[in-house]
């Protein structure tokens, strides 16, 4: 069974990757999936953020010259994500209730107190009313909610993704490359996310904000400034199957 790892929020955004793109002489995307590439081999090994993949297997999977991933490696050592050969700080990343052992034995023990208290006798008052037992009662513990990918139906460890994150993560997008910023989640914004979190998952957001970044079409570079990206047209699905798959690439 595939082990889960939990992507921070603000990965995409993130300064320390953009940084280490800059140093590697690489694209921000480019980045990103190595940086995830990092973080899905420590979840394999889970051994305390330690990784085995190599820089070489990694610019194998990414088609990228092996030369720049070394460096963007190199990089990452130097601003402090990796530390001789793990991932910094992999605990405080990956919270502690990951831990699917931990939330079965609480979900037991919660099962058993309930048993319990259901065969506690009960007690009859002077006035005739059966009432509970005078001990401190407990309420029966619920096991931790689980989300999928797309944030929807429950069924893995994902950090949940609601609509509004979508929206926030496109202003800070457009902040970043200088397009309008849109003001208001509209519900009919709120109904285009929603259309596009039931089919997407949460890596696809990711990708294709950070695509949308690196594109010189989509930014308005090799347009005098003009450019089809808003809000609006990235979450109608055409389009943003079209960034996804690379249509407005280079």
């Amino acid at each position: 069974m595939s082990r889960w790892y939990r992507a921070y929020e603000g990965t995409v955004t993130d300064a320390k990757l953009a940084e280490a793109a800059l140093v590697a002489d690489c694209s921000r995307s480019v980045a990103i999936a190595a940086w995830h590439a990092l973080l899905e081999s420590a979840a394999c090994k889970n051994n305390c953020g330690s990784y085995e993949t190599s820089a070489r297997r990694v610019a194998v999977i990414l088609c990228e010259p092996p030369v720049k991933i070394e460096a963007l490696f190199g990089a990452f050592d130097e601003i402090g994500l990796t530390i001789n050969g793990a991932i910094a700080a992999w605990k405080r990343r990956q919270f502690q209730s990951d831990d699917s052992k931990e939330r079965v034995a609480k979900h037991r023990q919660a099962k058993k107190t309930v048993t319990k208290q259901a065969d506690e006798p009960e007690v009859t008052a002077r006035n005739g009313d059966v009432t509970a037992p005078e001990t401190e009662t407990e309420t029966e513990t619920q096991p931790e909610e689980e989300v999928s990918p797309n944030g929807d139906c429950p069924s893995g460890d994902e950090p949940a993704l609601r609509p509004e994150h979508v929206f926030e993560g496109y202003q800070e997008l457009a902040k970043s490359i200088g397009r309008n910023v849109p003001r208001d989640f509209t519900p009919e914004r709120r109904q285009l996310v929603r259309g596009r979190m039931s089919q997407y998952s949460l890596a696809d957001f990711q990708t294709v904000f950070a695509k949308c970044r690196d594109s010189p079409f989509l930014r308005g570079d090799k347009n005098d400034g003009r450019t089809p990206l808003t809000f609006d047209w990235l979450m109608k699905k055409a389009n943003f199957q079209k960034v996804l798959e690379g249509n407005y690439d280079g």
